[in-house]
């Protein structure tokens, strides 16, 4: 799933008649008023730096506007993938099997189709806490804070790195060696980023362990872990070695199936009780070993 970049910026003119948000947007973009209800509902469209979903907000001369062109198909296709399963659930925590497609937060485009959004629309659920990412296009576990009792132990949790993640990624050919670490700089030059060779003035530091787990003909199986937490980083350093996940469309591989990667295991204390916790996934079904390039 492509992400939306079309972002306009646009501006209530100084001698324009105050009104609605749904009637001035269709006189700026040239769009009809529908397609304006539904950018707005979608959460695409932003007044003065923050987003609004009041169709009927007033709007003076001189506001400033942001409209993600495209945020309700967006919206539409976050809606119609799979749902995630629940995996842990009481009355504070609730860990979740997230679905690849599904964005974990509410993106620039669209509040609609997220895991928090499914979460929040849980029975008997009315707070919902996440502490942690996700990469929309990955799958794999979440845990969420479903009381406000555990927002300070998951902060601590996840803002700490007391919490043990591991990821399971198919990449492309055949990896030297069985284990190691990923040293490079992050490099980013407005929406685009790299990984470099590593260097103290080149941008800020990432850190990933791996090891093989299998190998197969033209692809490898690696298991990670982070030491840094960059958006990106497994699929940005896996390229730079020369080994894109498998799928990685975003970073320069074809598209076999989508992406590759999974956030396969999560261990943690309980956030209230602090009892241990541990999760683990199996490799999702249609992942081969076979998939990656000879």
């Amino acid at each position: 799933m492509s992400q939306v970049s079309d972002e306009r910026k646009l501006r209530v003119p100084q001698d324009g008649e105050p009104d609605r948000l749904d009637r001035w947007l269709p006189k700026l973009l040239g769009i009809s008023r529908g397609e304006a209800r539904r950018l707005i509902d979608a959460g695409g469209v932003y007044v003065n730096g923050k987003r609004c979903r009041q169709q009927s907000r007033h709007l003076e001369p001189g506001v400033e506007l942001a409209c993600v062109m495209g945020a309700h198909a967006v919206a539409i296709r976050a809606k119609k993938g799979p749902e995630p399963v629940i995996v842990y659930r009481d009355d504070a925590l609730i860990v979740i099997d997230k679905p690849a497609g599904m964005p974990a937060q509410a993106s620039r485009a669209t509040v609609h189709g997220t895991a928090e959004q499914w979460v929040k629309q849980l029975p008997r659920v009315s707070y919902v806490a996440l502490h942690h990412r996700l990469d929309r296009d990955a799958q794999g576990l979440l845990a969420f804070g479903v009381d406000r009792r555990a927002n300070k132990g998951l902060s601590q949790a996840f803002g700490e790195r007391l919490a043990r993640r591991s990821y399971r990624a198919l990449v492309e050919g055949h990896v030297d060696g069985e284990l190691g670490t990923w040293h490079h700089s992050l490099q980013e030059m407005g929406r685009s980023r790299r990984a470099v060779a590593f260097s103290p003035e080149g941008g800020k530091e990432m850190l990933s362990d791996w090891c093989v787990t299998e190998r197969g003909r033209g692809s490898t199986m690696l298991q990670v872990s982070l030491r840094t937490g960059r958006t990106h980083q497994i699929r940005l350093q896996a390229q730079a070695v020369g080994h894109s996940i498998v799928g990685d469309t975003l970073y320069g591989t074809k598209d076999r199936g989508g992406l590759h990667l999974q956030a396969f295991a999560l261990a943690l204390d309980h956030p209230v009780t602090g009892e241990p916790l541990s999760f683990e996934l199996p490799a999702p079904a249609g992942w081969s070993l076979t998939t990656g390039a000879s």
